[in-house]
């Protein structure tokens, strides 16, 4: 439903931390980041994509955060981007080939800092190649194209007395 709704040319990238359970050691194992990228109109065509251990992301999004905050050298902070750009989207940028429009909808981390500031293999930063938006949550995307519904009579009642003997 949701590749249905998705406007031509863009894409919908849905992260996801979860702890991996390995039954092997009977143990879970350290937080992971996923995921799931999902291409306009090809509604059987999910990937699933493993970025690995989610605290040394973690670590690097906080440094990058860190050398933003107190205005660090442009090339510091390129290079720190750039780190996070081959975590994030290096494992799917060939999916993106052709796409104008980034949905994204971030977990932990990765919602504390705006994707457009990454850097691509080609020096440029990402909001150079992408219009991105942002999401709560995919399910968002559900009324997109929608007609809105037609209102209903309402009720408002107001100042209730609360302290009114009966």
């Amino acid at each position: 439903d949701l590749a249905a709704v998705l406007p031509a040319r863009s894409v919908m990238l849905h992260f996801a931390r979860i702890r991996m359970f390995y039954l092997e050691d009977e143990d879970w194992g350290a937080p992971h980041d996923l995921a799931f990228v999902l291409q306009a109109k090809e509604e059987d065509q999910v990937e699933l994509i493993d970025l690995g251990d989610a605290e040394a992301l973690d670590k690097a999004i906080m440094e990058l955060r860190s050398e933003i905050a107190k205005r660090g050298e442009e090339t510091e902070v390129k290079l720190l981007a750039g780190e996070i750009y081959e975590t994030v989207f290096a494992p799917f940028e060939n999916e993106l080939e052709g796409i104008e429009t980034i949905f994204i909808s971030p977990d932990g981390y990765l919602s504390l800092f705006p994707f457009e500031i990454l850097v691509a293999p080609d020096g440029q930063y990402l909001i150079e190649h992408y219009t991105f938006n942002y999401l709560a949550t995919s399910r968002e995307m559900m009324g997109f194209g929608q007609a809105p519904t037609q209102a209903q009579k309402s009720l408002l009642m107001g100042d209730p007395d609360y302290e009114m003997e009966m």
